[in-house]
C-alpha cells in the first residue's frame, strides 16, 4: 500500500497519543466512507469500459482506515480482531506483514 491519506495518519497517531477513542472513531470512518466510495466508483467504471482503474489502491486504504476505526472500539477483543481482519485486507492479505505490523507498534 502506498503511504496512508494525511488525515488517516493524523488520526492513528492521535490514537496512539491517548487521543479520544471516540473522536479518532468518528474521522476514521469518514475516511472509511470516502475511501470507499471512490473505490466502489473506480471497480464500477473498471466494470463498464474493461480498462484498469486503479480501484485496489483506495480498496486497500479504506481496510486500513477501517482498521484504525475497529482499533479505536470500545471492546478491546473485538476491536483487536476486526483491526487485524481490515488490516489483512489493507496488506492484500499478507499475513505475515500484518504481524510485523503488530509486533513493531
Amino acid at each position: 500500500m502506498k503511504d496512508p491519506p494525511a488525515d488517516l495518519a493524523a488520526t492513528l497517531e492521535e490514537l496512539c497519543a491517548g487521543g479520544s477513542s471516540q473522536v479518532a472513531r468518528d474521522r476514521a470512518a469518514a475516511i472509511v466512507e470516502r475511501l470507499d466510495e471512490r473505490y466502489f466508483e473506480l471497480s464500477e467504471q473498471e466494470e463498464e469500459t474493461g480498462q484498469p482503474t486503479g480501484w485496489e489502491e483506495p480498496f486497500r486504504q479504506a481496510r486500513a482506515a477501517a482498521a484504525v476505526y475497529e482499533a479505536a472500539g470500545l471492546d478491546p477483543l473485538r476491536a483487536a480482531t476486526e483491526a487485524t481482519y481490515e488490516a489483512l485486507y489493507a496488506l492484500d492479505g499478507d499475513a505475515d506483514a500484518v504481524l510485523s505490523t503488530i509486533l513493531a507498534t
